[in-house]
């Protein structure tokens, strides 16, 4: 049976953007990528879908794709 609407591949593209974090706090807590999720009670990472417990907000997920430069500017 063939599916006429059926994706063969896909594409894949990157984007590189400024992301920046006040008084230099390099944490998800900090992040404008981080979303309150209240239904679950969790944060969760718009960049990775990751959920970040409370707890966590202070550190970097370990899968967190934010590369940071050497100078602040």
């Amino acid at each position: 049976m063939e599916h006429d609407q059926s994706v063969e591949f896909y594409a894949e593209g990157m984007v590189k953007m400024r992301i920046v974090f006040p008084h230099g706090k390099v944490d998800c807590r900090h992040c404008r990528f981080c979303r309150h999720r209240e239904a679950f009670g969790v944060f969760q990472c718009v960049l990775t879908d990751d959920y970040i417990e409370k707890y966590d907000l202070d550190t970097r997920s370990i899968h967190c794709p934010v590369e940071l430069a050497e100078t602040p500017f």
